[in-house]
């Protein structure tokens, strides 16, 4: 054995631990054993893992045709076997392991679930039996199939990855079956002998590992889609909708989707992970200090570390922050986790970062301090899981849990009310004045094959709760109600449906394609995905040129406006006699749209001084985003009387800099206006002194200005509309901004700018990649395959490299650090006043 708190043994490629505590050491490695995923640990503390030989091996491997169990030899006890042997073969596709009750081995693999024992106590197992066989479809990747399992009182709970849009259907031993068509991965259970298989929960990417813990929650990892992140960890209950669905895509961005709980009827999740968790385990089952009892493990496979996740109970659910436990080199990649009967942890680590079969692996024994002794024993005594259900013996008492605020409650009352509730009594339920209780009514319509009426989903559509017409407007779509269709553009012209749910009326509206509705109920075809929603050509175009369309919707329907430079006379019209609100929309679409005439109209509105100033500043910042060929008339208007067309001009200057007519005038004509002088001066390199800290900041922000903040936010310098949005307009590779008021403070705000890689969130983990060529090029997703790196850009596309040299995550934030330099320590402070407005 190899520790690497051992200093004669020291390794570079050992694991750093950050709790000196805490050790790791090497057990075993290739090539004794090779590719190892799953481990468990029987009840004589007898080591097995899963040895993968069929992961999309290269046609070159020289290994076995078949994955295989090995189990480990310890013949003096001391928990590091001297020699594997062969437990199991003629494997294919296997994924993860679980040692069950009468030393029962139980195996997932990608299209099956199954259990071996040695009836002889020679060793190897002797009998293999089915539990339940994916059925559809004839092949999926190996992720994208049935994944982890755990066993507790009697039931094996098992994960399935999305099938990517393809139909499935499982089936158990007794015939039982489980299909679905467009839905996310799910988590389902059967008996030991795989017979009563049903389903406890939904809405997962790639959920590859579940456990429970000491309390008997059920907690599970996912994998995120490729556009929305972080990776999750949950707590799974029964009924459980955790919002993904694979109907709408890979990128997981869709307004019928939720990460964390955005939509009613899903759940949050517990904390976000870094990329590709790999494996769970409760550290009370484990010998790690008692600090530790109430933390989880996750081996995160991508970032090469493992972290703990100190778990809080809020009011409604557990929740906590990962911390690095563990942190190796780019040969670290750390898989599954299991515990013996003296607390030791044991883990599989895959070493290569490459998906196909290579013929490397470790396993590794992590240990907290000598003679610590293990805090819960691993037989589970309290089963939290199933005690939420057996609870609701009553239709009362699931009714008042329905009321109760706790999602996770209901929507676990809403799984078993379904079970004995009548159409009747969910319609009357629909009908009534109790808001939460019409709403759980509509969750629990969505589920079933009830057809609610016209005359109430219209009433539905004009409630006074969102939330109600939201969730009336995804029922409408996913049933089919296509003679609805009218009522809910006529909601939209009497400005009924609130504008942020726009994109929940477009949706719907697509979903109402007869084509669509059509093919989705034949199901024949193969990838749900593939089904076309379509919207009737220049629909949202249409929209915005209706004049009963209502001003505020037009102004948030114009950036879903579809090929905009195909309609640039009618927009140039809309912009000229549309109110404020729809030129200020319009002129951010003239932004990316080259025109001459545009050009013109946009030159005019800034000269205007009839006009408000905030139209003639976003003019003027659009005119910038094409060229600098109004240098001379934006001297002009430095002479303004306005101080924010002033400044918004001077900025646009600071592209004419080069050209020496022009800065002697705007010398000449700013000289002696301090605030004018320093934006100048800056545009030349001579920066200003700007905030470098928090003293006094609330003094200060006390005096900043939001209209001019909202200039600076636009501006290319700040490079802020790059990454960032503000009710639908600007980037998408770093946090929407349109309620950063809302959840910042002056102090946060100001660290986000200043140091903005202090506090990365995993959800916006940024990456790089060294291409062929050597460049560096940065992300904020990725996807690696065998010979090409698949990346998402700043404009939110994903592009494909090949012969990568290098790539990993990125220690650093993808907001550049040096953002403050292209500000004025004024220009700063209206920034941030501007970003407390956003809420």
């Amino acid at each position: 054995m190899i520790s690497c708190n051992s200093d004669n043994d020291k390794n570079d490629s050992y694991p750093e631990s950050f709790d000196d505590r805490i050790t790791i050491s090497l057990i075993a490695s290739s090539p004794d054993i090779v590719t190892p995923i799953g481990i468990t640990i029987d009840k004589q503390d007898q080591i097995y893992f899963l040895e993968s030989h069929t992961h999309t091996p290269l046609s070159e491997y020289q290994g076995p045709k078949f994955d295989r169990i090995m189990k480990g030899i310890d013949s003096n006890g001391d928990g590091i076997p001297e020699s594997w042997k062969i437990y199991a073969d003629s494997i294919m596709d296997g994924m993860n392991l679980f040692s069950g009750p009468d030393n029962h081995i139980f195996l997932t693999s990608k299209d099956g679930a199954f259990s071996f024992s040695d009836t002889d106590q020679d060793g190897v197992a002797d009998v293999k039996n089915t539990l339940l066989r994916m059925v559809e479809p004839d092949n999926v990747y190996d992720h994208a199939g049935i994944l982890g399992l755990t066993i507790q009182n009697e039931w094996i709970y098992i994960s399935r990855g999305n099938t990517g849009g393809l139909k499935w259907k499982i089936q158990g031993s007794d015939g039982r079956e489980l299909n679905g068509y467009g839905d996310g991965g799910n988590v389902f259970r059967c008996k030991l002998d795989g017979s009563e298989l049903e389903e406890v929960a939904t809405g997962f990417w790639n959920p590859f590992d579940l456990k429970f813990d000491h309390l008997g929650k059920l907690m599970l990892i996912d994998n995120d889609p490729d556009s929305r992140g972080p990776n999750r960890l949950l707590e799974i209950v029964k009924g459980g909708d955790y919002g993904y669905q694979s109907i709408y895509g890979g990128s997981g961005i869709h307004p019928f989707l939720a990460w964390n709980g955005e939509l009613p009827g899903t759940l949050p999740y517990s904390a976000g992970l870094g990329e590709a968790p790999s494996g769970l385990l409760d550290a009370a089952f484990s010998n790690l200090p008692k600090d530790y009892a109430r933390s989880l493990l996750v081996s995160i496979w991508e970032e090469n570390s493992i972290v703990t996740v100190p778990l809080l109970d809020g009011e409604n659910r557990i929740y906590g922050e990962p911390k690095i436990l563990f942190k190796g080199d780019s040969t670290f990649h750390p898989v599954a986790f299991a515990t013996n009967s003296k607390g030791d942890i044991y883990l599989t680590d895959w070493v290569k970062r490459a998906y196909p079969n290579h013929g490397l692996g470790k396993i590794w024994k992590i240990s907290g301090p000598q003679n610590e002794p293990i805090h819960v024993d691993r037989v589970l005594h309290k089963n939290g899981f199933d005690q939420r259900i057996e609870n609701l013996d009553s239709p009362d008492k699931m009714k008042a849990l329905l009321k109760n605020g706790d999602p996770f409650e209901q929507a676990v009352a809403r799984d078993q009310l379904l079970k004995l509730i009548s159409k009747e009594d969910l319609i009357s339920m629909l009908e009534g004045s109790d808001k939460e209780l019409q709403m759980q009514a509509l969750l629990m319509l969505q589920k079933t094959d009830f057809e609610v009426s016209d005359t109430i989903l219209k009433s539905l559509l004009r409630d006074q709760d969102p939330k109600i017409q939201q969730m009336t407007m995804i029922y409408i779509a996913t049933k089919g109600r296509v003679e609805l269709k009218g009522e809910l553009e006529k909601a939209l012209r009497e400005n009924k449906i609130p504008t942020y749910l726009f994109d929940t009326f477009l949706a719907t509206i697509s979903h109402l394609d007869p084509e669509y509705v059509s093919n989705y109920a034949s199901k024949e075809e193969v990838y749900s995905r593939g089904l076309k929603r379509k919207l009737p050509k220049d629909y949202v175009f249409n929209l915005v040129k209706d004049p009963a369309i209502p001003a505020e919707v037009k102004s948030i329907a114009i950036p879903y406006i579809d090929q905009p430079y195909e309609h640039v006379q009618d927009l140039l019209e809309l912009l000229q006699n549309e109110p404020i609100v729809v030129k200020a929309a319009l002129l951010q679409t003239f932004k990316k749209i080259p025109n001459k005439e545009a050009e013109s109209v946009m030159l005019g509105l800034a000269e205007n001084e009839q006009v408000l100033d905030e139209i003639r500043s976003d003019a003027i910042i659009a005119l910038s985003y094409n060229g600098n060929s109004y240098c001379q008339k934006m001297t002009a208007l430095l002479k303004d009387d306005s101080e924010l067309i002033q400044e918004t001009a001077l900025n646009y200057l600071c592209s004419c800099s080069d050209d020496q007519g022009i800065a002697s005038l705007v010398k000449s004509t700013i000289n002696k206006n301090e605030r004018l002088e320093a934006i100048w001066n800056n545009c030349g390199g001579e920066t200003p002194s700007t905030v470098n800290g928090t003293e006094n900041l609330s003094e200060l922000i006390t005096s900043g200005d939001p209209v001019r903040g909202k200039m600076i936010f636009q501006l290319q310098k700040s490079q802020c509309t790059n990454c960032h949005q503000v009710d639908g307009w600007g980037g998408i590779l770093g946090p929407d901004l349109s309620n950063i008021g809302s959840s910042k403070n002056e102090n946060l705000l100001v660290s986000a700018i200043l140091e903005p890689s202090a506090e990365i969130s995993p959800e916006w983990q940024g990456w790089y990649l060294v291409n062929e060529e050597g460049k560096t090029v940065y992300g904020r997703q990725i996807d690696v395959g065998s010979n090409e790196v698949e990346i998402m850009m700043q404009n939110g596309e994903f592009e494909t490299f090949k012969n990568v040299k290098e790539f990993g995550p990125s220690e650093k934030s993808l907001m550049p650090e040096n953002l403050i330099n292209q500000f004025t320590t004024a220009e700063f402070i209206d920034l941030i006043a501007y970003l407390k407005t956003l809420n």
